[in-house]
């Protein structure tokens, strides 16, 4: 006799099942390292709905530092919802996202967000859809590659030292990104399959990293960009590298992800053309709605003009 269908955290020995079941949905990630990779990770993160003896649906909480401003609050980012075909549209999503939300509220969660091409199964749970800064170009006919460039292909054993300083530096106060250590940064090379090797560019100067571009494989789309003060000239650099390789594909427009502030227009007034700056319909490829929800922190107003980059994408 089957007992009673639950809700509860996942424990230590429902990994395998949970990461069958994730591999069967999600094939196209590394399941077992989304799972047990991410640093600081308990199992209780985990949520699991079970019934018939066996765990039907799952979810995982990704615990975050965000900036909000120069502030840093916890974010409960929703991530992995998954349902065995035989158990859908029964209400087990829902009971689990419900469990979700309690248990953050118990942990000390100032906010959840997550990614979702269907806002409304979330939006009636109280997450709330804000609209992220996307803009694409494409690099003017005239604009050649300098034969100087120091742009090369990065090395992460090489070069994560310098990429981290420049990201932590780029990212001083810009709300939505996300604190990373260390372990966090090598968690998520790990897991983030999409990021494509030709697109993770770093420009030197002195033998010091200056910039840097990451980008989502067969696709235009730089997941993540950063540059230090008065290095502005290599940041340009990089897009107009990226544009030589981008251009046989996709008629060499570029999407990125980008703050919407005075330095980055100026940037690509003066070497783009066709620059749109937009908050992307559902259908648009590659790109997801974001989506907040209060947790103790009862106002979304201070997350306006907010840049979350893709690369962390949970």
């Amino acid at each position: 006799m089957s007992r009673p269908a639950e809700v509860r955290a996942a424990a230590p020995q429902d990994t395998d099942e949970i990461i069958r079941l994730l591999d069967g949905i999600w094939s196209f990630q590394d399941n077992a390292a989304w799972l047990g990779s991410d640093p600081g990770y308990q199992p209780h993160q985990t949520r699991v709905f079970v019934a018939d003896d066996r765990i039907v649906t799952v979810l995982q909480v990704f615990s975050r530092p965000m900036r909000v401003g120069h502030d840093v609050r916890k974010v409960g980012c929703i991530g992995n919802v998954a349902t065995l075909p035989d158990y859908r549209g029964r209400g087990h999503a829902t009971r689990l996202l419900e469990d979700a939300i309690a248990y953050m509220e118990r942990e000390g969660y100032d906010l959840s967000m997550l990614f979702t091409g269907v806002p409304p199964l979330y939006e009636k749970l109280g997450w709330k859809a804000m609209p992220q800064s996307i803009v694409s170009f494409r690099i003017r006919e005239d604009v050649d590659l300098p034969y100087d460039s120091d742009g090369r292909i990065g090395d992460w054993e090489r070069d994560l030292a310098g990429v981290m300083r420049v990201y932590d530096e780029f990212n001083r106060g810009r709300t939505g990104t996300v604190v990373r250590t260390d372990d966090c940064w090598r968690a998520q090379l790990r897991w983030l399959r999409e990021e494509d090797p030709a697109g993770f560019l770093v420009a030197e100067r002195g033998g010091e990293i200056v910039a840097y571009t990451r980008c989502r494989k067969d696709a235009n789309f730089i997941m993540e960009y950063g540059y230090l003060p008065g290095w502005e000239d290599a940041m340009t650099s990089l897009f107009v590298q990226l544009a030589w390789t981008f251009r046989a594909r996709h008629d060499g427009r570029i999407i990125a992800y980008s703050p919407r502030d005075p330095l980055a227009e100026r940037l690509l007034a003066e070497s783009c053309v066709d620059v749109n700056w937009s908050v992307p319909p559902l259908q648009t490829p590659h790109i997801e709605h974001v989506l907040f929800r209060p947790i103790r922190w009862h106002s979304l107003d201070r997350l306006a003009g907010y840049v979350f980059w893709y690369s962390d994408h949970f």
